[in-house]
Parts: C-alpha cells; sequence; structure tokens
C-alpha cells in the first residue's frame, strides 16, 4: 500500500481492489456528485458540510471520515492524477524537451472515456 504525508494527516494512495474498497470509492464518488451540485447551485462558500450530508444520506460524522474539509471534496483525485501524470512523464523519452512531455503527459489524462469535464464535476 502506498502512502503519503501532509501536514496533519496521512493519504492512502492506492487502495488494494476490495469490496470495501470499492465501496468506499461509491460512497466519496456519490457524495461528491451532490456536493458539486449544491457548489453549483448556491456557491461554495454558502454550502455547509452539514447540507451536504443530508442531501447524501450520511451523518455529519460519516461525511467527515470521507473528507475531513469541503475542499478535499473539491480537490478529490487530485494526488491520483498526480501520480497518472508522473507514470506518464517517467514513460516520455529522456532526451525530450520538459514541456513537450509535460504537455503530453497532461494530454494522456484526456484520453481516459472517465475524465470528462461532466464526470469531473460529478
Amino acid at each position: 500500500m502506498l502512502f503519503m504525508r501532509y501536514p496533519g494527516r496521512v493519504v492512502q494512495l492506492a487502495a488494494p481492489s476490495t469490496l470495501r474498497n470499492r465501496t468506499r470509492r461509491a460512497v466519496q464518488a456519490e457524495i461528491g456528485a451532490v456536493a458539486m451540485r449544491l457548489f453549483l447551485q448556491q456557491g461554495f462558500e454558502a454550502t455547509t458540510m452539514e447540507q451536504i450530508a443530508q442531501q447524501s444520506g450520511v451523518s455529519r460524522r460519516s461525511l467527515f471520515r470521507y473528507f475531513p474539509t469541503k475542499e478535499d471534496i473539491v480537490l478529490g483525485n487530485l494526488v491520483e492524477t498526480g501520480l497518472e501524470v508522473r507514470t506518464a512523464l517517467e514513460a516520455r523519452p529522456s532526451d525530450e524537451p520538459p514541456w513537450e512531455a509535460l504537455r503530453i503527459a497532461l494530454a494522456s489524462l484526456e484520453k481516459d472515456p472517465a475524465r470528462t469535464p461532466e464526470t469531473l464535476l460529478k
């Protein structure tokens, strides 16, 4: 298992594909979709964690287990996306100019059908 340390917390980057982890990711995705809908309707600042919990059908305490802050809901998979970009960069030729390698690595994210603007905001 891979972990990354941040000030005040440790984030698990790669979890084995168990039923529990798949269920957790599904609940996180649903909470994220509800939160994004509320953010678009009411604005980020006006939306409370209580509203997100209520609309998601989870307790406030459960919500905080999935997402400690509203910012974590918005940034969601930023660490995982960073790892995907790193992997794509590592696959680029070493003599390739850095900006070209970065452009191509970032463009590889667009090829993933799960990464449409609509799904990323849900």
